[in-house]
């Protein structure tokens, strides 16, 4: 059974020259065979028998042509669909991706300026001690309690640029007497302040400079 009967110009035209008995037996015909029956055509004239056959043939044959179509444009619908799917779910992806590299990206930026941070003294006018030692003069404030802020890191290093002249060589030696010595403030060298100067007596190759370090500077 079919939504629709289609007849083509030329079917149209041999039903319009019949007799109105025998167009209207033979459309009948045609509609009992669009709605899937075999239609009676015994007591029929013989044009009608003979157009009958004719022109329901190209009733299934515009049927199936429709249905051809139709389920050719719901499969390319689908696949459309579909298309737009994996697009949107493609460019979703990429976005997630890029944000995560983004992230990755500042995290390890976050990371290596923290460690350049920590490596590096800051600067006052252009001075800078050695990064190593002046890291371990700070490190060795931390450990006897007395740990240095912002602005006393600049004072100190204003200090220790008067005491070695912006020599840099001079400077970390300056500051490793200090870390050597467990004192809080820079002193010129082999000078440190009255009364507070630890004296270290030990076999460098045998004996473990941190634990005596400790030992002496308490931490």
């Amino acid at each position: 059974m079919t939504d629709c009967i289609t007849l083509l110009k030329d079917s149209l035209t041999s039903i319009s020259k019949l007799e109105d008995a025998d167009a209207g037996a033979l459309l009948k015909a045609l509609i009992s065979h669009a709605n899937g029956e075999v239609p009676d055509l015994e007591d029929e004239s013989v044009i009608v028998q003979a157009l009958y056959p004719l022109i329901a043939g190209q009733l299934d044959r515009s049927a199936e042509l429709r249905e051809r179509r139709s389920s050719a444009g719901k499969k390319g619908g689908a696949s459309k669909t579909e298309a737009n799917d994996k697009q949107t779910e493609s460019k979703r992806e990429a976005n997630v991706k890029q944000t995560e590299s983004k992230r990755e990206a500042q995290e390890q930026e976050h990371i290596q300026e923290h460690k350049e941070k920590g490596a590096k003294a800051p600067k006052e006018k252009g001075f800078a001690p050695p990064a190593e030692p002046w890291q371990e003069f700070v490190e060795m404030r931390k450990k006897i309690k007395k740990p240095m802020t912002g602005n006393a890191e600049t004072r100190m290093l204003a200090r220790l640029e008067k005491l070695c002249h912006g020599d840099e060589e001079l400077a970390g030696k300056i500051l490793l007497q200090s870390v050597d010595h467990c004192w809080q403030d820079v002193y010129e060298l082999k000078s440190g302040p009255p009364g507070k100067t630890i004296t270290f007596n030990f076999d460098q190759r045998s004996t473990n400079f941190d634990e005596l370090l400790a030992a002496k500077c308490g931490y």
